[in-house]
């Protein structure tokens, strides 16, 4: 008789395991891309099971969403201090050395 794997219990274990690995980066710096065409840039300084992430000193750069026809200010980057990224808005999160999670585990 074969197990059936619970997709909800898979995505359970890969968010808690992306968690772990997060925590040991902790004090880092790290940029965050976001969903939404935005970089948030700064120190890791905690993280839940949920992926939601406190960034300290954080700095968040908007780039323009067509950059090829010109149109648009640019890149826009401004300082925001203490911040918390809810866990679903997650694209890819990195180290500057090394990518720490490509893509969001929310995701099935």
């Amino acid at each position: 008789m074969s197990k059936e794997v619970d997709p909800l219990s898979t995505v359970f274990k890969k968010r808690k395991e992306a968690a772990k690995m997060l925590s040991r980066h902790l004090g880092k710096h790290v940029i965050v891309s976001l969903r939404n065409n935005k970089d948030i840039r700064g120190y890791l300084k905690g993280v839940d099971n949920n992926l939601n992430l406190v960034i300290a000193s954080a700095n968040m750069t908007v780039h323009p969403r067509d950059t090829l026809a010109g149109s648009g200010p640019g890149d826009v980057s401004r300082d925001l201090g203490l911040l918390v990224v809810r866990g679903t808005w997650l694209s890819s999160i990195s180290s500057g050395e090394m990518r720490l999670l490509d893509h969001n585990p929310f995701e099935v």
